[in-house]
């Protein structure tokens, strides 16, 4: 028996010094570096990967770039038309003119004492007393009869 364990105690003890032999070995620095250096040559592939080749776009980001374009140009035209003087339809010689001129036009018109909004008829005044039980009340005007 005793044969035995010193032969079990032999195998071990070799394979410790053959694992101690292996551990106390210079550290493999060179696999190191390589290793770190793949690494980093990977992400920065993947970086430049993405960068240069973005994401396509939907469907639905390519309509709404469209309206977005359509609607910038819509508002350019009506500041245009909004701010300018120029022909509306020259064969009829209708003009456009900036909304600003034409609201001062306006207002120069209304306030015109002859233009001003009147009665085409006289309108009688209206009585505002009170009529009493019994009083008769007063036939209203009917409007002139036009001749024409």
């Amino acid at each position: 028996m005793k044969q035995r364990t010193d032969h079990i105690h032999q195998d071990s003890l070799a394979e410790d010094s053959s694992l101690s032999s292996r551990a106390s070995g210079p550290f493999p620095w060179g696999r190191l570096w390589m290793a770190a250096c793949l690494l980093i040559l990977f992400v920065a592939a993947i970086i430049v990967m993405m960068r240069w080749n973005p994401e396509p776009m939907t469907d639905d980001e390519e309509r709404a770039l469209l309206r977005v374009k359509n609607l910038a140009a819509l508002n350019k035209a009506n500041e245009e038309l909004l701010n300018t003087y120029g022909w509306a339809d020259q064969n009829q010689g209708v003009v456009h003119i900036p909304l600003e001129r034409a609201m001062e036009m306006e207002i120069k018109r209304l306030n015109d004492t002859a233009r001003r909004p009147h009665a085409t008829y006289p309108i009688a005044p209206i009585d505002l007393v009170p009529v009493a039980a019994g009083m008769p009340t007063p036939t209203p005007v009917p409007p002139p009869k036009n001749n024409s």
